[in-house]
């Protein structure tokens, strides 16, 4: 990976990696904090099981860009109703989209690319995005979408996600 990355000649601003990460709406944890010495520990939680997925991507230079954060819904249904309403308090720094199990599928991904790719890839000589083997991010349609926005695309192999998928190691 450094050799390539001496070979591109891609800034390290340029060279990206993306993931997609589950995040619960009501995160379990087999640990409590409290003082020593407390005679009881309250834990509340709501007792959803619900979640949503987060595309994040991260740069060689620590930057990231607009999380792409999907719902569980349907597309002009309530939850994307939500978001896109006037005066709506969903941060705008973030990029929303609904699927019927809240995942990525092709059609996001695709929505990622034009939405927070390809928008990072204006004006630059050369990007490189490093990403997992998982099923949409090689999909034809996806790689040649990515390759338009003048971007080199490079999928990280099995065995080496613990050295090179930082957002998973993180």
């Amino acid at each position: 990976v450094k050799e390539q990355s001496l070979s591109l000649d891609v800034d390290d601003e340029d060279w990206w990696n993306m993931d997609e990460t589950n995040v619960d709406y009501d995160a379990k944890s087999h640990y409590t904090l409290e003082r020593v010495g407390a005679r009881t520990i309250n834990v509340k939680d709501t007792g959803s099981s619900s979640r949503c997925t987060v595309i994040l991507a991260v740069n060689k230079a620590g930057g990231g860009m607009k999380p792409f954060i999907i719902f569980k819904g349907v597309p002009g249904g309530r939850i994307h109703r939500e978001w896109t309403a006037v005066g709506n308090d969903f941060p705008a720094d973030c990029i929303y989209a609904v699927q019927q199990k809240a995942w990525v599928n092709e059609e996001l991904l695709l929505k990622w690319i034009d939405e927070a790719w390809k928008p990072i890839t204006v004006g630059k000589k050369s990007t490189y995005l490093h990403m997992d083997t998982f099923s949409a991010h090689m999909m034809r349609s996806c790689v040649s979408r990515i390759q338009d926005c003048g971007s080199e695309v490079d999928f990280i192999p099995a065995g080496y996600t613990g050295a090179l998928q930082v957002l998973d190691v993180g």
